[in-house]
């Protein structure tokens, strides 16, 4: 009855050895990559920013011209190509930031413009991989919708038959 009352053993803590710094190194050859990639997706998010503004320009144009004219369906129109101008300048906004801080991070070797740099290109995966993400649900729905429509109307024929 003695093992009862005896104290209990407390359990054995293995110290963990030191922790060891990690440090990750950027080499010459790393920084001459990411000023290539900083050119290259400079040149694409200037040309995708210029096309997003021209496409806001053809969205008022259309808006403009639904409200003037009868023509059908150019106002909705116009609000789906001034929803894809905002959907594209987004992430290249961010590939813009990208690029300016990655610039910053070569010339000067500095480590928080290179962290600056890799959040904005974080950011840029992140936007482009939820509107991916939203494309996807809208194709299966168009689909899934075009599919049933197809099957209704065949339906409908066949009874009118």
């Amino acid at each position: 009855m003695d093992y009862y009352f005896e104290k209990q053993k407390e359990p054995v803590v293995t110290p963990k050895p030191a922790e060891v710094e990690q440090k990750v190194e950027v080499t010459d050859a790393a920084l001459l990559h990411l000023d290539e990639t900083r050119k290259w997706s400079k040149f694409i998010a200037v040309f995708c920013i210029v096309m997003a503004g021209l496409m806001a320009f053809s969205a008022i144009v259309l808006l403009l011209a639904g409200t003037k004219t009868e023509l059908p369906g150019a106002g909705i129109l116009g609000i789906a190509y001034l929803i894809f101008a905002v959907l594209t300048f987004v992430p290249m906004l961010f590939l813009v930031k990208f690029s300016n801080y990655a610039k910053k991070a070569v010339a000067d070797k500095n480590n928080s413009d290179l962290e600056e740099a890799l959040k904005y290109q974080k950011f840029y995966y992140v936007a482009t991989g939820i509107m991916v993400i939203i494309s996807i649900i809208f194709v299966v729905a168009f689909a899934i919708a075009g599919f049933t429509m197809g099957f209704v109307s065949g339906i409908m024929q066949s009874q009118n038959v």
